[in-house]
């Protein structure tokens, strides 16, 4: 299934629902698939299928309480992989001109807060103050507002940049799964533990890299990168 899928995605099948159903999948299409894209974008396209899928299967066997908190876990993460999508193409010519926008939109998956109500005017956007702009009035224009535009991130290391889109991801889904925790009778709070474990192990790597690059001062944007779980508390009471 996940093969299928997978040719499904990066355009294998002529057809828009991959071919007939219970069609064979021919071993030379999977090769001939696996060698036009990168490994990095079969990743892309696997968390694509696995996202859709599992919402899929929450919303037919789970509880109302479940069903709430993973509707909203599951769409924000999905949000947040087509706007890295968008947001990585703006360096990227062959992605980010009008007669490959088709290319980007291959990546962008049919799930979240976003879809489809803003997902094909944020495709059509042509530069990042369009991007920033066609989010007004979403969760995550703040977040944006703050983020750079990409084509001034090559002017340094990326250790020494005050905030990128990575970190606000973190920092948002974080804020997210801390939410999880409340409320009553629902599973969606196992998923928010695990995901937050998650990010104390992302948060421990990029320690151990801060302190074997050199000693950095306190005020350093390295460290504000650190999201530690349940901060969102503090930060909203300052």
């Amino acid at each position: 299934m996940f093969i299928d899928s997978i040719i499904q995605n990066s355009g294998g099948h002529d057809g828009g629902d991959g071919g007939e159903k219970g069609e064979s999948v021919n071993m030379d299409t999977i090769s001939e698939i696996i060698n036009q894209h990168s490994a990095s974008d079969i990743k892309v396209f696997l968390k694509k299928i696995w996202l859709i899928n599992f919402h899929r299967w929450i919303r037919n066997n789970c509880n109302a309480g479940t069903q709430d908190v993973m509707d909203d876990l599951l769409k924000a993460e999905s949000d947040w992989e087509t706007l890295q999508i968008i947001y990585n193409s703006f360096t990227r010519a062959e992605m980010n001109n009008s007669n490959n926008q088709g290319l980007r939109k291959k990546y962008f998956n049919n799930l979240g807060h976003l879809y489809p109500g803003r997902t094909k005017s944020l495709n059509d956007c042509k530069d990042y103050k369009e991007f920033q702009e066609k989010l007004h009035g979403s969760e995550y224009y703040n977040y944006f507002q703050k983020i750079p535009d990409p084509k001034g991130q090559n002017d340094g290391p990326e250790i020494n940049q005050d905030v990128d889109i990575d970190s606000m991801s973190k920092k948002d889904m974080s804020r997210r799964y801390s939410m999880g925790f409340f409320g009553q009778f629902h599973y969606g709070v196992f998923y928010a533990y695990l995901k937050l474990k998650e990010v104390e192990i992302a948060n421990i790597v990029q320690l151990c890299e801060i302190f074997g690059i050199a000693e950095l001062p306190k005020n350093h944007p390295a460290w504000k990168k650190v999201v530690p779980p349940f901060k969102y508390n503090v930060d909203e009471q300052q």
